[in-house]
């Protein structure tokens, strides 16, 4: 048999992809090597501008719902910024989420097989072989969904730009102010170029912190020392047990030129695509985005409306472009974590500002903007200054 489409992957941009060209009717195979429920490493924020992708029926598997952030400085100086007016994020645990978005697929008629991995990647002048652990399958066209460490990228050649950044957190049961729970906090400089957080689920805690850059000439930053001092910092932490700690990388795309995504008959998506968010490490709404995306591009091209091409034109102008401000913002922030920790206790409204991008009302651009009119011109690093 050959498939319309064969999906490598199904964590969400996968599964966003499954989803959509099964309810449109077309043969759809999905792999993963991983057997769901399964845990994931990861923050679990999903920002409230995802909601547009998903069914309202999603919402069963949300911890909380985030109504803002506790904002402090290497653990010092807290300070809080609710916002009731509609919600900026909504947390989740990475094990039920996505067993929530496989069920979707496999609701929708997409043939889902668990526990087996893709092991090599051919593409042919009209089709794409796929082997397996266990099979070899024939589709008209490929989705590689499948992480940071794509065998699907390596096979073919593809997104070898991608920027990486490093990130290590943990689960922690432990009691926390009931009101704060609907609150993210955000750490400003607990590691050097990056941030920590707390982001309540039910029962229990995420805890991490993330890094854009490496350290002093380059030289590795010590990931498990600066988490081993936020949690130190935080004395509602003191006593937790941590049974599991998980370091990470995160990929992004920040390059000048359109990233290299898209093969004869293959599209990457999510965190394989290289899609995630250099600002804060986010990355749920861009794999369900480009999921979405890859799906409707391929249903139209195999009904002669488009070409797979249209794909990489719409992530580099909606996406990527939008990436080369979030990394201008990372490096404005970051550089300067104590000055922009000042900025953010007196300046209440570049916080309201930043929670629009979260809702989908604003855009990078346009935060870019707005942080520059607050620093004066000479204080930013010129990779910055344009």
């Amino acid at each position: 048999m050959t498939y319309d489409c064969i999906i490598a992957g199904l964590g969400p941009a996968g599964s966003s992809a499954a989803y959509y060209l099964a309810r449109k009717g077309l043969s759809v195979l999905a792999l993963d090597r991983e057997k769901f429920p399964r845990h994931k490493p990861c923050g679990g924020c999903v920002s409230s501008k995802t909601e547009r992708f998903l069914d309202a029926d999603f919402k069963s598997v949300v911890d909380k719902t985030v109504n803002g952030a506790v904002f402090s400085f290497k653990g010092k100086g807290k300070i809080e910024f609710r916002d009731d007016s509609s919600p900026v994020g909504y947390m989740v645990s990475r094990k039920e989420f996505d067993a929530y978005l496989v069920k979707k697929a496999k609701g929708a008629g997409a043939k889902v097989v668990e526990g087996e991995r893709v092991l090599k990647v051919e593409e042919t002048e009209d089709s794409v072989r796929v082997s397996s652990s266990k099979d070899e399958y024939t589709g008209r066209y490929l989705i590689g969904a499948d992480g940071v460490n794509s065998i699907v990228a390596k096979e073919l050649g593809l997104a070898k730009d991608r920027k990486f950044f490093l990130t290590i957190d943990a689960d922690v049961k432990v009691r926390y102010p009931e009101e704060l729970s609907d609150l993210a906090e955000i750490d400003i400089g607990a590691i050097p170029y990056g941030y920590g957080w707390v982001f309540p689920k039910n029962g229990y805690l995420s805890v991490g912190v993330a890094s854009v850059k490496t350290g002093k000439n380059n030289s590795p930053i010590n990931l498990k020392e600066h988490f081993a001092e936020f949690i130190k910092k935080r004395p509602f932490l003191k006593d937790a047990s941590i049974k599991k700690v998980c370091a990470f990388r995160l990929p992004t795309q920040i390059g000048a030129n359109a990233p290299d995504i898209v093969g004869r008959n293959t599209i990457l998506a999510g965190d394989a695509a290289g899609l995630v968010d250099p600002l804060v490490g986010e990355g749920i709404y861009y794999a369900i985005m480009s999921g979405h995306l890859a799906g409707e591009t391929i249903y139209k091209a195999l009904n002669n409306i488009s070409e797979l091409s249209d794909y990489k034109d719409k992530i580099d102008k909606e996406l990527i472009s939008e990436f080369r401000l979030a990394w201008k913002a990372a490096n404005i922030i970051y550089h300067l974590p104590r000055f922009w920790f000042g900025v953010i206790k007196t300046n209440k409204k570049i916080v309201e500002f930043y929670y629009k991008v979260l809702r989908g009302d604003e855009t990078y651009s346009s935060f870019v903007k707005k942080l520059k009119t607050l620093i004066p011109f000479s204080l930013l690093p010129r990779s910055v200054r344009g």
